[in-house]
């Protein structure tokens, strides 16, 4: 009987460290679950940013390659500071003064205009000339949309003169000019 009892003592024993070492575990697993998600949260976190410092690294170098096109070409370079310089009112009174000759600017005025959906802005520029004859008009315009030697580079909006079928007939003109900038 001594046995049997020894027996019963030490099978609850086992059952009472059994219960402890379950008892136990659970709650250790809910003390650690919200460590465990922070675990999960910020490997997740790591490797997202892992692969966003690989996807940026990419792209600074797809840009320092850029730079280095634009550092070597001395044409881009002229045709970003014509289209894309800033507003600046005396470079523009520069550029739009011509040494064309023949051309006689009466009145301009300038406004800065509104950023448009490109992220560039759009100045607005009113020129009243006058002339020598339609050819010399043609040369201003074509110096003021497509010159090289020209530092800007404008729109023409609007454009009006009396069309005379006469030649070399000083010709009265009004134009609105856009120019495109950085702000």
């Amino acid at each position: 009987m001594q046995t049997t009892l020894q027996n019963k003592e030490n099978n609850r024993k086992q059952v009472l460290s059994l219960v402890f070492l379950i008892c136990s575990i659970v709650i250790g697993f809910f003390f650690t679950l919200d460590q465990g998600y922070s675990y999960i949260e910020k490997k997740d976190t790591l490797d997202a940013t892992k692969k966003e410092i690989i996807e940026k690294k990419s792209m600074l170098e797809a840009l320092q390659n850029t730079t280095k096109n634009i550092e070597n070409s001395v044409e881009l370079q002229n045709d970003i500071a014509r289209y894309g310089s800033e507003f600046r009112e005396d470079t523009v009174i520069d550029s739009i003064f011509t040494p064309i000759n023949g051309v006689n600017i009466a009145n301009i005025s300038m406004t800065k205009g509104e950023k448009t959906p490109n992220g560039l802005s759009l100045a607005n520029i009113s020129l009243s000339l006058k002339a020598q004859d339609r050819a010399t008009l043609g040369n201003y315009l074509n110096y003021l949309t497509n010159s090289k030697t020209n530092k800007k580079s404008y729109i023409i909006k609007n454009l009006n003169f009396p069309l005379d079928t006469m030649k070399d007939v000083p010709v009265s003109v009004n134009m609105e000019l856009g120019m495109y900038y950085f702000e």
